[in-house]
């Protein structure tokens, strides 16, 4: 799983907030308790000081410190004790004097030897849905409440099924890539006219996904390839490199879902763009959803190079989508 740096250094800031407020706390608590039991106070320093003062004076002598910390174990225990049995007698929990972190197992740093904690991947998903929320209504549009009664029963000749059909074919074929979304699942690539539930079936995949963790960038041809422009010709060092940035998130993420191909005007730079942004991503394995209302057998050959067109024919997996435009028929309901 590739975390998208963009959000992740949010849920990082959260984290260190949330880590030094703790600490803020637990200094507040100590000094309380250093104000009411002063001998606790003394005990914490000599805690302190103890394994340090043996440790200094057997290099001043030449000999070992082994034998001198493990003498002072004992010793150390009983001052732990003795601190445990006066918060005790003054009626305050045996932990007060400890931080007190959210998640005991990273203690809320977000990251264990082994990779990163499970608390961390839920605060990344959970701000992740935030910000597709942001573009999508994730939210409303999900697998459940997807209707096939908003479409026709009638036979298209050109298709030789029905749009109801159809769509039924489509939803299970994005319910599964969202269910089983890994290194072998096929990109997508949806056609057809406008207001027949590409972007909301796109919105299905990216709610479901997010809420697993999977980095996922959702956003339209336009802006996509806005930023390439941006990083080519801004003569603002400040805006490239925060173009330079963004395509990189666009390179990085596990999913990338690109709205409304065929949208963004036509030059030969948005078409390398193109080409380059479809190729990396296949060449690191990283998966996409391109929606376009362009048609896939007549207007993609005429918009872009073979090239491209080579690639979304032979690496993704087709969705057409016809009919009648749903969002009228929501509107009559």
């Amino acid at each position: 799983m590739a975390f998208d740096e963009k959000i992740l250094s949010r849920v990082l800031d959260e984290f260190n907030r949330k880590r030094l407020k703790q600490e803020l706390d637990m200094t507040r608590r100590r000094d309380e308790i250093y104000r009411r039991i002063p001998r606790i106070s003394e005990i914490d320093e000599e805690l302190k000081t103890s394994s340090i003062n043996i440790i200094t004076s057997s290099l001043r002598q030449g000999t070992n410190p082994v034998p001198g910390l493990r003498s002072i174990r004992e010793f150390t225990k009983s001052l732990n004790e003795e601190k445990i049995s006066l918060l005790k007698e003054h009626e305050y929990p045996t932990d007060w004097l400890d931080v007190k972190f959210d998640c005991p197992i990273c203690s809320d740093s977000g990251f264990l030897p082994s990779g990163p904690c499970t608390c961390l991947v839920t605060a990344y998903a959970e701000e992740q849905t935030k910000e597709l929320s942001r573009m999508l209504p994730i939210k409303n549009e999900t697998f459940d409440t997807f209707s096939l009664d908003l479409y026709s029963d009638a036979i298209d000749p050109k298709w030789g099924m029905s749009p109801k059909e159809n769509m039924s074919i489509v939803f299970d074929t994005c319910r599964d890539f969202a269910a089983r979304f890994g290194p072998k699942t096929q990109n997508l690539l949806m056609c057809g006219g406008t207001g027949l539930g590409k972007t909301f079936l796109s919105s299905c995949i990216a709610g479901e996904l997010s809420k697993k963790g999977v980095s996922v960038i959702y956003d339209t041809a336009v802006n996509v390839f806005s930023a390439y422009e941006k990083e080519k010709f801004s003569r603002d060092p400040d805006v490239a490199e925060e173009a330079a940035t963004e395509i990189d998130r666009f390179y990085r993420c596990d999913l990338l879902i690109l709205d409304d191909l065929g949208t963004e005007m036509q030059s030969p730079l948005i078409n390398t763009a193109l080409y380059t942004l479809v190729n990396t991503r296949l060449m690191r394995g990283n998966k996409m959803i391109i929606n376009t209302n362009l048609r896939e057998d007549i207007d993609l050959p005429k918009r872009y190079s073979p090239q491209i067109v080579s690639r979304l024919r032979g690496e993704f997996l087709v969705l057409p989508f016809f009919g009648e435009d749903i969002r009228i028929k929501k509107n009559m309901w």
